[in-house]
């Protein structure tokens, strides 16, 4: 599909062709470019300046059985699900996209992941009343824990960790309440749905 972009340094529309629909199965290379952002950089045909262009794309892994699509548009879309065991997941940016990719990567539920990284804000925030936390990032599992990155509105806060052993407790005591069909799964999917 044709993609059309600003270039940020001149100022000048450029249109490349790009795939809407990726399978990054067994491509290591392919996959760390996502997980890097490299993928989405685009050559202005002027300056030669490298943008980074955001565009709705599906990215398949059918070693860890998912389904990723990066809808920019903020629309509800509900992709078909006709292979069993396959998660489908919707995000709305490259952030949302890299985490689910870990998330699947490590074989870890992002329904358990969100849970955490919600226990995790509203603790921030009731230990210190003028952090407002805007975001916060799973990015590894290593030795035995999560690890998250921390960002309010402005700036790179630190990392948390999270025990593993937490994980599995939060995967034992909301087992029963996770949707596997739903498709959007944030904050506001554990909130519904009283993850915490």
């Amino acid at each position: 599909m044709e993609i059309r972009f600003i270039c940020s340094n001149c100022g000048k529309e450029n249109i490349v062709e790009v795939d809407d629909e990726i399978d990054v199965t067994n491509k290591k290379d392919l996959l760390m470019s996502i997980l890097d952002n490299t993928y989405f950089e685009h050559e202005c045909l002027s300056c030669h300046k490298k943008n980074l262009v955001l565009y709705p794309i599906l990215i398949k892994n059918s070693f860890n059985k998912y389904y990723l699509k990066i809808n920019t548009a903020g629309e509800n879309l509900y992709l078909l699900n006709n292979e069993e065991g396959y998660k489908i997941r919707i995000v709305k940016d490259l952030n949302e996209a890299n985490e689910k990719i870990r998330i699947f990567n490590y074989l870890l539920e992002d329904y358990y992941v969100e849970t955490i990284k919600y226990l995790l804000k509203k603790d921030l925030e009731n230990s210190n009343e003028n952090l407002k936390i805007d975001s916060i990032y799973f990015y590894k599992m290593q030795n035995g824990f999560l690890y998250f990155l921390v960002f309010d509105k402005e700036r790179y806060i630190g990392d948390m960790k999270y025990s593993l052993s937490g994980y599995f407790e939060i995967e034992e005591r909301f087992k029963d309440k996770i949707n596997k069909l739903e498709q959007i799964i944030d904050e506001k999917y554990i909130i519904k749905n009283d993850l915490f």
